[in-house]
């Protein structure tokens, strides 16, 4: 489930929908309470028997439209690509680091760059035959081929050969491997669609120096973006370094897809379809689909669920229903509006997760004062995020201090300091905010954002003696806005499409080009310092500090620094799940592992207090 303040798939509520789900959540509060008495710690929204199976009965939303890998997303499709693909890497959803999936280890060249994926032996597709590096080049170039269709073709952007977006199909189809020269324009030739796909991940751990070995070799081929040296033997070649490639190629959309599955867009789901994960397809109907443990997956003794029912729910009112009458064992993906989040928090099967999505403000770098970069530092760093967050959006979502939710350490944070803000403000040019123009900023027609942006600009008064006019758009004339800079601050927000931490920058800042030569090094690692030399009419940073060069590509610490945009908040989500529910621990993109979760049958509920 998603809040709807944030960019997620949250389902907006209208107020009579509203209502009735906070009277339902009211009436579950009052049954599992006596009086006005609260809930304990241990209690339940309802304290149901565990079934007697090994079976899972999980409601992601409504009914998938595809199951098509190359084309997932987000839920309800994603879950059950997960679970009956794998791919290469598998994400561990504690740490967000990449684990086996079908390939069994890797390694990389020192400039990171060159990546080898040894795949094991035993992956089997459900016919039983052998998963291959082919069967990857294949499916990688049909992602290709999909273009603007794909899910996320941005992530293939590295790829040597590859541009922005994607690679022609008509240069894809010249060889069994893929091909690498530049693209021209992309031309539509092809018909074809997985419609019944799916992935999976994959529980077996190796020790770090098995998951990633310095090689100083560099394989035949390095003009391709990816081929298969034999067919347990799979390379690819980027533009740019990138420590976490085994991460991107966690995300659905690079997972195989058996080459006799390409069928005519708009084809019905089918049952039928050969899969390589832990999970295969039993059943499709209209009540959901019904997933069943594959005998031919090469870990499949380790998977302790016999089968993983994905109900179907078009409404959140029928998944509480359902999960309150004990028919469902796990509920996620359905939109909950504040109120019905507050009834629901007190009960230990209500999880509250971070989502892997950013609300924020870009800056426009070409109108001044914004183009000096002590600016928007002090437009940041003046900004009391937990108000708002707190405040405004009613605790449900969670401040940002970084633009990346998994960022680590502390020199990726962003601190905030009202009393700084004015010293550089000052610095700037601009003392107690003297000679500032109102500063122009654009939101969408959201309630919502209508509230944080009016929160904002007090802030920006209060903190800085800053005046500011919000323009209201509709979200139709966002884009065309964003397009013609007709701003000086502009809402947006961006769903993550992976672990990646290059491929989350580059989401956020896809329109804009930071140059991470103009930082030094000592204050990227203070992204509150001030920057020093001389004071020039565009970024004072290019004046100061051009002659230092940073490691190529964009990192967190470089974005703090520049400070190109501001990020406000991560939204969250929210899952209902049993406590006889075992394993079922989501990340911030909502994906449990699907190999851990079991059944624990013999789970009693506590003796509820008198």
């Amino acid at each position: 489930m998603r809040n709807s303040s944030g960019k997620g798939k949250g389902i907006p509520l209208s107020r009579s929908r509203l209502q009735i789900i906070a009277l339902f959540v009211f009436a579950v509060f009052a049954a599992g309470c006596t009086g006005t008495r609260q809930p304990t710690p241990n209690s339940y929204i309802s304290e149901t028997k565990p079934p007697k199976t090994q079976e899972l009965r999980w409601s992601n939303g409504p009914k998938p439209k595809h199951l098509d890998p190359a084309r997932t997303s987000s839920a309800p499709e994603a879950d059950i690509v997960r679970g009956i693909y794998e791919g290469l890497t598998e994400t561990e959803p504690a740490t967000l680091e990449a684990i086996p999936g079908v390939a069994e280890k890797w390694k990389s060249t020192e400039d990171l760059k060159t990546w080898t994926f040894t795949l094991r032996t035993d992956a089997k597709w459900t016919n039983g035959k052998a998963v291959t590096a082919f069967d990857f080049v294949r499916s990688w170039k049909r992602l290709a081929s999909l273009g603007p269709r794909a899910a996320h073709p941005q992530l293939t952007s590295n790829f040597v050969g590859f541009g922005d977006k994607f690679l022609s199909p008509d240069i894809l189809d010249r060889s069994d491997e893929a091909v690498v020269e530049p693209m021209n324009d992309f031309q539509t030739n092809s018909n074809s669609f997985i419609t019944n796909t799916a992935t999976n991940m994959s529980p077996a751990e190796p020790s770090p120096s098995e998951q990633t070995v310095i090689s100083k070799e560099v394989p035949d081929g390095s003009k391709k973006g990816f081929y298969a040296v034999d067919s347990k033997t799979l390379v690819v070649n980027l533009k740019t370094p990138d420590p976490d490639l085994p991460r991107l190629l966690a995300n659905p959309i690079f997972r195989p897809v058996y080459p006799e599955q390409e069928v005519a867009e708009g084809s019905a789901l089918q049952p039928d379809v050969v899969t390589n994960g832990a999970f295969k397809i039993a059943s499709i109907d209209e009540t959901g689909i019904l997933l069943e443990k594959s005998s031919t997956y090469w870990n499949h003794e380790s998977v302790a669920l016999d089968r993983l029912n994905f109900v179907a729910m078009e409404s959140p009112e029928k998944a509480l229903q359902s999960y309150r009458s004990g028919e469902l064992d796990a509920v996620t993906n359905a939109g909950l509006e504040p109120l019905a989040i507050k009834l629901l928090e007190p009960f230990e099967d209500f999880r509250k997760n971070t989502f892997a999505a950013l609300n924020f403000y870009m800056i426009n770098t070409a109108n001044a004062p914004f183009n000096d970069r002590r600016v928007r530092q002090a437009l940041s760093i003046s900004i009391e995020r937990e108000r708002l967050t707190e405040g405004e959006l009613s605790g449900t979502t969670r401040p940002a201090y970084s633009f990346l939710p998994f960022a680590s350490g502390s020199q990726n944070k962003l601190n905030q300091d009202r009393e700084r803000a004015r010293d550089i403000l000052d610095e700037a040019g601009f003392p107690n905010g003297r000679g500032f123009p109102k500063i122009r900023l654009v939101v969408n027609r959201n309630d919502a954002q209508q509230r944080v942006a009016r929160s904002v600009g007090r802030m920006w008064k209060q903190n800085l003696n800053l005046e500011t006019e919000i323009t209201v758009k509709e979200n139709t004339e966002m884009a065309a806005t964003l397009d013609a800079g007709d701003y000086d601050l502009i809402r947006r927000g961006v769903v993550l499409p992976s672990s990646n931490k290059t491929m989350g920058l580059k989401a956020i800042f896809e329109n804009d080009q930071i140059q991470p030569a103009a930082a030094s090094p000592e204050n990227v690692r203070n992204v509150n310092a001030a920057p020093t030399g001389p004071v020039s009419n565009t970024d004072p940073l290019a004046a100061s500090n051009s002659d230092v060069v940073v490691d190529s590509g964009l990192t967190e610490e470089i974005a703090l620094y520049e400070m190109k945009a501001i990020p406000l908040y991560f939204p969250t989500s929210y899952s209902l799940v049993k406590p006889y529910v075992l394993g079922f621990e989501i990340d911030v993109f909502d994906a449990p592992f699907i190999q851990r979760l079991r059944i624990d049958n013999s789970w009693q509920p506590k003796t509820s207090e008198k």
